[in-house]
């Protein structure tokens, strides 16, 4: 005779479908993780864009001490030291012949360059007095908004030899 356990398996529950809540949850934990791709994406934007204005500040710059290297002697009198606040050169349609009439025409059109590709764009300029070695270094600082980054007002600052 064969020994058989005194005790009778209820048959298997049929499962037809999911319960409400397990379709509420996964629709939880869906959504949550879109939202967390959704910010990933934002922030992305957020850090291309400033790193496309700062590569477009660089440029700039190197704009600007290229042309100081082509106007050195405009250069080298403080031709092109510039404050923050200082305007567009009116008037000025770039005819002159004298360094200084060139210099007052790479200004005006690099201080519109600004305004055009940086957010609120500022540019100064400073030659700094010869140094021990005969070494005349320009200081050149961009300035321009960047509300998208979180951050008011972005400063960048190079330096480079004359």
């Amino acid at each position: 005779m064969l020994n058989r356990p005194s005790h009778r398996r209820a048959p298997p529950c049929r499962v037809r479908g999911a319960t409400l809540i397990e379709v509420l949850v996964a629709l939880f934990v869906l959504s949550v993780g879109l939202l967390g791709v959704a910010a990933m994406q934002q922030v992305g934007l957020r850090s291309s864009h400033t790193a496309h204005v700062r590569s477009q500040a660089t440029a700039l710059a190197y704009d600007i001490a290229d042309r100081m290297r082509a106007n050195r002697v405009a250069a080298l009198a403080g031709g092109y030291n510039t404050p923050y606040t200082d305007a567009l050169i009116p008037g000025n349609n770039c005819l002159g012949t004298t360094p200084a009439d060139r210099a007052a025409c790479d200004l005006t059109q690099w201080k519109a360059a600004l305004r055009l590709a940086l957010p609120g764009g500022e540019g100064r300029i400073q030659l700094e007095p010869q140094g021990p070695a005969g070494a005349r270094i320009v200081r050149i600082w961009l300035r321009w908004d960047d509300e998208r980054s979180g951050v008011p007002s972005i400063e960048f600052r190079t330096e480079t030899q004359l």
